[in-house]
């Protein structure tokens, strides 16, 4: 479908005046008149007038413990290196499930991947109870594998796994329809996850620095990651 000019004016100024806030609400005006308008076609019109979707960023809410714990955690990782960092296997949970069933041949995989060793590699989990259970803890100690099990509840912004399950769901928010059902939802998945390399995940996890120390310069606050 061609937009006319004067439609794009028309949505210009209800965006501009805060009455289309979002991608879907532009492209459920578009439809309005009656015409198939792929959400694609809404993307584009947004771009050809300058304007770019986004998932908008919510800053979790900290209290003086949170914060407290923030910034001992960072101060007690201040002088880790990229080096060091690379040497992380970061964890976390989100309502599309990327991992499958099979954690053991996962994480397996995912160190032979990054050419990780097991006696100098460290596994950073979530907070899951799941990765705090006897169990899992034997299994990890009896595997030498180092374990850092201290992240501070409410710090997306100390995990830079986030940064890439929000460009996923970026990614699958842009396809025209919505999965029918949970086979077509998880080939989608694993396509646009599958389409993050090597370099890209270290990019992410090259900001821990950085991280640490904005964490350290608003004692504990929240920050811009």
């Amino acid at each position: 479908m061609v937009v006319s000019a004067q439609t794009k004016r028309f949505i210009k100024l209800q965006a501009l005046q805060g009455q289309l806030k979002t991608a879907r609400e532009v492209h459920d005006k578009l439809m309005e008149p009656g015409y198939y308008t792929s959400y694609k076609t809404a993307i584009n019109v947004l771009k050809s007038m300058n304007f770019f979707a986004a998932i908008k960023v919510k800053n979790p809410f900290l209290t003086a413990k949170h914060m407290k714990r923030r910034l001992a955690w960072a101060k007690k990782h201040q002088n880790w290196t990229t080096d060091d960092w690379r040497r992380v296997m970061f964890s976390d949970e989100t309502k599309v499930n990327i991992w499958g069933s099979d954690r053991y041949t996962t994480l397996r995989e995912t160190m032979e991947y990054y050419d990780m060793d097991w006696s100098t590699a460290y596994f950073q989990h979530d907070g899951d109870p799941n990765h705090r259970s006897n169990s899992t803890i034997q299994w990890v100690k009896a595997n030498g594998v180092n374990y850092i099990d201290d992240l501070p509840a409410q710090s997306p912004d100390l995990n830079p796994i986030e940064h890439l399950l929000h460009h996923l769901k970026l990614k699958l928010s842009l396809y025209d329809k919505k999965a029918k059902d949970v086979h077509v939802l998880w080939e989608r998945v694993e396509k646009e996850w599958n389409s993050f390399d090597k370099e890209v995940c270290r990019r992410y996890i090259d900001t821990m620095p950085a991280r640490i120390k904005a964490v350290t310069n608003t004692k504990g606050g929240s920050t811009r990651y």
